[in-house]
């Protein structure tokens, strides 16, 4: 809904709500205060999350608000689409996801944090090692067996090797960031820190996963930060260089 169509129909409810939520859900639709941020009661909101209405405005606020942080960036693609809006940084031919909103039956907000780690850097040459070990142990079954297919297989497993083995060089040396790096550092850290005093959240409202390593082994060591409220999950994913 637009602006214009919701503050009509909130009009209907006026004498539905007292006059603080009234005044409230306004702001909202002016977009001066943050949808997720408490400025009412946990009962008024709770009455709230049953109407469509409020969802609209929830939806509406959270949109346009997150908009404006990301038109403030540099360096930031935005798309808009019917059900939700992403933000990426494109710098030379790759395409990093920053930020994504999706508002269905249940509202995802996920936004991505690029940090410089030296103890996540020590964990990912530790599994690399140990996954290492076990693909040259798989490798060595393969090629004392009869498997017509073993050629194959032993190409998908060198060019594994090949990769991780590389990874593994390139943690081992002392490296500086590109100016390329250091933009995404900056830029997805800015980001996070914006998204965080716009949701009024900080490190400890979520739950922390432990490292993890994906099966796209040219991504990074990660780990995901997950925030539950009724209707809403918020992730921040992190991924270290």
């Amino acid at each position: 809904m637009e602006k214009l169509e919701l503050k009509q129909e909130l009009r209907k409810y006026k004498h539905l709500l007292s006059a603080s939520v009234f005044e409230y859900l306004e702001s909202l639709v002016e977009l001066e205060v943050s949808a997720l941020k408490d400025y009412i009661s946990d009962d008024e909101k709770t009455f709230l999350k049953q109407l469509s209405l409020y969802r609209n405005i929830e939806n509406y606020n959270i949109y346009n608000r997150a908009l404006q942080i990301l038109k403030s960036l540099n360096d930031v693609t935005i798309y808009e689409y019917s059900k939700g809006l992403k933000a990426t940084i494109n710098k030379d031919e790759i395409t990093i996801p920053l930020f994504r909103f999706d508002f269905n039956s249940l509202c995802k907000i996920e936004f991505q944090t690029y940090l410089v780690d030296s103890e996540a850097v020590v964990k990912e040459r530790l599994y690399i090692l140990n996954y290492l070990k076990k693909l040259n142990s798989l490798r060595e079954r393969i090629v004392t067996s009869n498997n017509l297919q073993k050629n194959t297989f032993l190409y998908e497993y060198d060019n594994m090797i090949e990769t991780l083995s590389s990874r593994f060089s390139n943690l081992a040396n002392e490296r500086s960031l590109t100016s390329n790096q250091k933009k995404i550092v900056n830029i997805t850290q800015m980001c996070s820190d914006l998204f965080y005093e716009e949701y009024g959240l900080s490190k400890g409202d979520f739950e922390s996963s432990e490292h993890i390593y994906p099966n796209d082994d040219k991504i990074l060591f990660e780990r995901k930060l997950v925030k539950q409220k009724p209707g809403m999950v918020i992730n921040n994913l992190i991924k270290y260089i």
